[in-house]
């Protein structure tokens, strides 16, 4: 690959435009050669990703490469916005559709070319992320509540305020400025989110047990009769059931071993002081009905043992 092309590339994070190959003197039939070769990836018309940055990358990784390449060939009038945003001020991307890049621009109505998503800019506030253009968290965070669920603005939204991007009341104004049909499914999303969520699988745990009816309490510190901390729960539903979610990475290689010992021993801890513990894994989210067959179980051994 020439040299001065993979330097630019390299300085905009792995990607390109054909006005970026032009001013380093390569014409369109010398990059088609460099696609053809598996050099370089090319995303839409003019914009490209070199293919080094796309090894090894997440989907998540390689649709924020894709969202750059387009901006990159659009230039300073537009910015991302949607889940194209979120991936720039890297988010979480949970069932969002990366096959899409949205764009809001000065333009009277929503047009779609190629797989790209033009949306009127409506006043949004956009700003600078790591150098390029995006609507603020609060505003993108709304539209994917509004454009792909709950979930998916839940699970942002969750990490979005953990991590002190924004704030709740931000999020409430920005969906309350949304065409009306969205603005309520943005609120609904904004009136469940809890920032004490640590990950997307814990986010998903508390989703499903309050559509079940379970009212659970997140992050809850379980001490013994002296007040010693025994542990944090994830959930506790009811009284006496601890409800965890366990992802299983964090029990890789050797740490995950010693770490998986200490949770067999805090799990027994909790038993000793008359919880009973019920573990869901990734797999067992998509099985809510199993999931409340779990719970009830679990709370009816809790009302066995306290009644004996």
């Amino acid at each position: 690959m020439d040299d001065r092309l993979l330097r630019t590339a390299r300085s905009l994070g792995g990607v390109f435009c054909s006005g970026d190959a032009h001013r380093v003197g390569l014409d369109d039939q010398e990059v088609d050669r460099l696609v053809g070769r598996g050099e370089v990836v090319r995303v839409r018309r003019g914009t490209f990703v070199v293919a080094e940055a796309l090894r090894r990358a997440s989907p998540e990784v390689a649709f924020s490469l894709r969202v750059r390449a387009v901006l990159r060939a659009r230039g300073e009038n537009v910015a991302a916005s949607h889940q194209s945003a979120l991936a720039l001020h890297r988010l979480p991307l949970h069932r969002v559709d990366l096959a899409r890049i949205d764009l809001v621009a000065d333009v009277p109505r929503c047009r779609t070319k190629a797989g790209v998503t033009t949306h009127p800019d409506r006043e949004v506030r956009v700003e600078t992320v790591d150098g390029w253009r995006a609507v603020c968290a609060s505003s993108a965070l709304v539209q994917v509540a509004a454009a792909s669920g709950l979930a998916s603005g839940v699970v942002a939204m969750d990490a979005a305020l953990h991590r002190g991007v924004c704030s709740r009341s931000e999020l409430a104004a920005a969906a309350a400025s949304l065409p009306l049909r969205g603005a309520g499914a943005a609120l609904r999303a904004v009136a469940r989110v809890d920032p004490s969520s640590e990950s997307v699988g814990e986010t998903l745990t508390r989703l499903l047990l309050g559509d079940l009816g379970l009212a659970p309490r997140s992050q809850v510190e379980i001490r013994d009769a002296l007040g010693v901390l025994v542990g944090r729960a994830d959930f506790v539903v009811g009284e006496w059931v601890v409800v965890e979610f366990d992802g299983a990475v964090k029990y890789a290689g050797a740490d995950g071993r010693e770490a998986l010992v200490a949770e067999k021993r805090r799990e027994s801890r909790l038993v000793e002081l008359g919880f009973e513990v019920v573990r869901l894994t990734w797999a067992d989210l998509d099985d809510p009905t199993e999931v409340l067959r779990r719970i009830r179980a679990a709370r009816a051994r809790v009302l066995l043992r306290h009644s004996s």
